[in-house]
């Protein structure tokens, strides 16, 4: 859904930097939601028991988000969704923290990230068409009832545990090499904010309908689909930081190709590449910071990456907006291009990591 957020917010006639305000906004709640996640997992609820209890709230502000066309109705309702998601996205990950070992841990999350694309694929293709037929008070409507009942469904299919956790004392260390990590995500998923928005408007600029944008979208991420799971499997013959430095090469060529041309196959090429960024370079930060952590420190370090992501769109979507107020589509995209290669270069001197999961057992 969010490559066509910006164009619904455009369309109550706003400017480009109240854009960056608004998406801003919602990831400041989003910050707020991820920081509770982390406070109430696992002192006082199960994760499990976290999840179950976002789904509801959730499903209500989206039905909300369609009967408004205001500035600041939508915001209100963006700023509900944004909050109680920042605890189920944190939570998830805590959760799937709770299910893995050394050898697991790279695939479990390469799942998580393959189901995150199977969902924004699903999703584009629903918003596109459904938003073409039916407007936008029924199609919220459909996707709050889609996201109630398959939320639903996967959080009860296994057992749910409804029970007071007992608090874990942990021992967490904020290291040279956790800010060096935190630093380069930091900057990476500024980008990838500064990538959506940026392309999202352009596209609206150059005649694209929202139904066209969302299935460019889903195009894009379906041929980024399998690349978790690959990622994750690579993991026995590479170490999770090179990994993470081809992910981002790749964003890198995103933007490249993004400034040499406007084809609509080759757009969508470039989002499959920051969908295998967004996914995997998700599934190697969580390899690296499991293998830096014990299993009672893993929830804390996983709240403080999950912080770190919301304050990078807090503070990508205003760049973004003041950027495409003052200068143009290119500039923006050649400055998207210096942050992927920062970030790179904070990874590689940032600390030492060449052990393969192979020789991790060893």
């Amino acid at each position: 859904m969010f490559i066509v957020y910006p164009i619904i917010i455009q369309n109550t006639g706003v400017s480009s930097s109240a854009i960056g305000y608004f998406l801003s906004a919602m990831f400041i709640a989003s910050l707020f939601g991820s920081w509770i996640s982390g406070k109430l997992t696992p002192a006082i609820f199960h994760p499990k028991t976290l999840l179950l209890i976002t789904i509801l709230p959730i499903t209500i502000f989206l039905c909300l988000f369609g009967q408004y066309s205001t500035y600041y109705g939508l915001l209100l309702c963006s700023l509900g969704i944004s909050f109680f998601s920042g605890i189920n996205i944190n939570t998830s990950a805590i959760l799937i923290g709770y299910f893995s070992n050394q050898e697991t841990i790279a695939k479990n999350f390469g799942w998580l990230g393959i189901s995150n694309i199977v969902s924004t694929l699903i999703g584009s293709l629903i918003i596109g068409t459904s938003l073409d037929l039916f407007g936008n008070k029924l199609s919220f409507i459909i996707f709050a009832l889609i996201y109630f009942l398959s939320n639903i469904f996967f959080v009860w299919i296994d057992k749910p545990i409804i029970q007071i956790s007992i608090v874990i004392k942990t021992h967490f260390i904020i290291s040279k090499r956790l800010i060096s990590l935190l630093t380069a995500s930091l900057i990476i998923i500024m980008l990838i904010h500064l990538f959506k928005m940026s392309l999202s408007l352009e596209l609206k600029k150059a005649g694209y309908s929202i139904k066209q944008i969302s299935y460019l979208s889903a195009l894009g991420t379906f041929i980024a689909l399998p690349f978790p799971y690959i990622l994750g499997y690579l993991e026995k013959y590479f170490s999770p930081k090179k990994l993470l430095t081809f992910c981002y090469i790749i964003t890198s060529t995103a933007f490249v190709i993004l400034y040499l041309t406007a084809n609509y196959y080759w757009v969508a090429l470039a989002i499959s590449f920051i969908s295998i960024l967004a996914y995997g370079s998700f599934t190697q930060v969580m390899s690296i910071l499991y293998s830096w952590n014990t299993k009672e420190s893993l929830p804390k370090a996983q709240t403080y990456y999950g912080n770190i992501a919301w304050l990078a769109a807090i503070i990508g979507y205003p760049l973004t907006g003041l950027l495409l107020e003052k200068t143009d589509f290119n500039i923006t995209i050649l400055i998207g291009f210096s942050m992927g290669l920062l970030a790179t270069i904070i990874l590689q001197f940032g600390f030492y990591d060449s052990t393969t999961r192979q020789e991790r057992g060893n």
